[in-house]
This record gives structure tokens, sequence and C-alpha cells, in this order.
């Protein structure tokens, strides 16, 4: 067992931004040859654009996280442009998954850019947590992006 920074390592959970474009199938099935299993984030544009290679990630054993509709900076959007981003990628997940025909068991989100909202961040908490949305540990990510209020 290895030590990261005062934790053991026992699971390593491989998250990738974003789910959609043209290589998806080919980033999948390198994923599925080595038997790993990601976490890939959708960007709700994206994800419409090229629907069908993120229909081709479910269908081959990834799982969709949430990453906003047009991947903004949140600290720059009022708490309802914020939360209307959220939920119109939720309505591409919700369509990606039916046309996969599996069950959508796990709901994580990820802020574009780190960026959790600014002076919303607390109210983006409380909205993601009465909403059921999973959180993934991501307190030892080191940004390198340059925003306000991580």
């Amino acid at each position: 067992m290895q030590l990261v920074r005062g934790y053991d390592l026992k699971t390593a959970i491989l998250t990738i931004d974003d789910i959609a474009s043209e290589n998806t199938p080919a980033i999948v099935d390198h994923l599925n040859e080595k038997g790993i299993q990601a976490i890939m984030f959708a960007w709700g544009e994206r994800t419409e654009r090229y629907f069908d290679n993120a229909l081709y990630a479910i269908s081959h054993g990834m799982i969709a996280g949430n990453h906003s509709y047009s991947h903004p900076f949140f600290s720059k959007l009022t708490f309802e442009e914020c939360r209307a981003e959220i939920e119109r990628c939720e309505e591409v997940l919700d369509r990606l998954y039916a046309s996969a025909g599996e069950e959508r068991r796990y709901r994580p989100f990820r802020f574009p850019y780190g960026d959790k909202g600014g002076a919303n961040k607390a109210a983006l908490q409380m909205y993601l947590q009465e909403r059921g949305f999973d959180k993934l540990d991501d307190t030892l990510i080191c940004y390198r992006n340059t925003y306000d209020n991580r």
C-alpha cells in the first residue's frame, strides 16, 4: 500500500473531461482493453454534438457525470444561470442514459475549471446536495487555471 500525502492509496478514480469528442470510441476501447472504468464528465453542448460517441461510452461501461451545459466559469454567473447550466446538462444526460437503455445510478458533478461559483458557492453546494448529486473527493487536485473564488 502506498501513502500519498498521508492518505492510504487503496482506490484510484479515473475521471476524464469530456465524454463526447471524435476520439471517444478509441479512448473507451483502450480503457476497456486495460479493464479500466472511468467517469467521463459531460459538457452538454459537446455531448449533443457527439451524442453517438457519448452513447458508445455509456454502452461500453463508462459513467457520465455532469460538467455543465456550456462549460462557463461559474463565478461569473448568477445562481439561476448556474442552476440552468446544471439542469440543461442533466436533461442531456437523462436522454443519453435512456438511449443506452442503462440506469443512471451515479450522478457526479464537476465544476468547469474547478470554479465552484464564487459568491454562489454555498448555495450551489446546497443545491447539488439537495438534488442528490454524488461528490468525488477532489480536494487533492491542483487546478492550474486562474479564476476567482474557487
